[in-house]
């Protein structure tokens, strides 16, 4: 029942996984079209993607474009030693430049982001996807 529970849990988070990676895949194509903007919303669901689904790997935890917390990432992730410290801080600029614009800031408009930053952060989140994918393939055995 262990085994049969665990295969469950490594079966969502690759789907978990792969989705990410379609996201990111689109907004590869958005930005080779010109559209840094439309870029920011396919990255942010692929890292809510991509972070679940290394949550699923390591607790009860449902895939889901949703981002989770900071903190929980933090706990889960980094402090129990399945996230690189580095990676993590890298990753949470990409959560803080992909996050919406609040409300209030409306009287600065953020500028688009440049086509240089649109490759790094579909690039380290892509690092996240294959960390991903390289645990599973360990497990799968």
């Amino acid at each position: 029942a262990e085994e049969e529970k665990r295969r469950k849990q490594l079966h969502l988070a690759q789907e978990g996984f792969e989705t990410a990676a379609r996201r990111l895949q689109l907004a590869r194509v958005v930005l080779g079209g010109g559209f840094p903007e439309e870029m920011l919303r396919p990255v942010r669901e692929a890292l809510g993607w991509a972070f679940s689904a290394h949550l699923a790997l390591h607790k009860e935890y449902k895939p889901g474009p949703k981002l989770p917390s900071a903190r929980l990432v933090q706990a889960e992730l980094v402090e129990g030693g399945h996230l690189p410290d580095e990676l993590a801080a890298r990753l949470a600029r990409v959560r803080e430049l992909t996050a919406p614009p609040a409300e209030e800031s409306d009287d600065e408009m953020a500028p688009p982001p440049s086509v240089q930053t649109g490759e790094m952060m579909i690039a380290t989140v892509q690092e996240l996807v294959e960390l991903g994918q390289k645990v599973i393939a360990e497990n799968v055995v």
